[in-house]
């Protein structure tokens, strides 16, 4: 990279000679990948929050049962995707009647996710004939509970500060 950095930076086009590598001790780095920084759809709290909650929601509906994939675990994807539909169109427009929408959705969605937990869906299913505590079940529902809860948050700022 740098020696790309040194042909491109020179003006009068002389080809300059490469330099050696510095010495460094091998320490393996997480390889991390980038966003290109013109493209970045995550650009608010709110997106960022939706984001987080997609991510998990999709590890905790592997455990629905397969009926459930057409049902209630298919209710709750329409419904962050209509929500996450709803706030593109609130950036595009800042009306406020979208705000609204929005607030309706997100109370769908805790009561969709309520339901998901009232099944018994959050728990894994039996492994080895173990039978996992319900003690993990009530943990997932709190970490969507609170996810949730964030995105309602950030949504009452943004509709206090349209009402100023």
């Amino acid at each position: 990279m740098n020696n790309f950095n040194n042909f491109t930076s020179n003006t009068n086009c002389d080809i300059q000679q490469p330099q050696a590598p510095q010495q460094q001790s091998f320490s393996p780095q997480p390889v991390i990948p980038q966003a290109h920084p013109a493209f970045n759809p995550l650009k608010s709290h709110f997106d960022m929050e939706l984001h987080k909650l997609r991510k998990q929601s999709a590890l905790y509906f592997r455990w629905g049962p397969n009926y459930e994939r057409q049902g209630l675990i298919l209710d709750i994807r329409n419904t962050m995707t209509a929500l996450l539909k709803e706030y593109i169109r609130y950036k595009k427009s800042k009306n406020k009647n979208r705000l609204y929408e929005i607030d309706a959705l997100i109370e769908l969605l805790r009561v969709l996710w309520f339901d998901y937990y009232e099944l018994g869906y959050l728990k894994k299913p039996p492994k080895n004939g173990k039978q996992e505590s319900i003690a993990r079940a009530i943990k997932r529902y709190d970490t969507v509970s609170t996810q949730i809860n964030k995105l309602g948050a950030i949504l009452g700022v943004y509709i206090k500060n349209l009402k100023q």
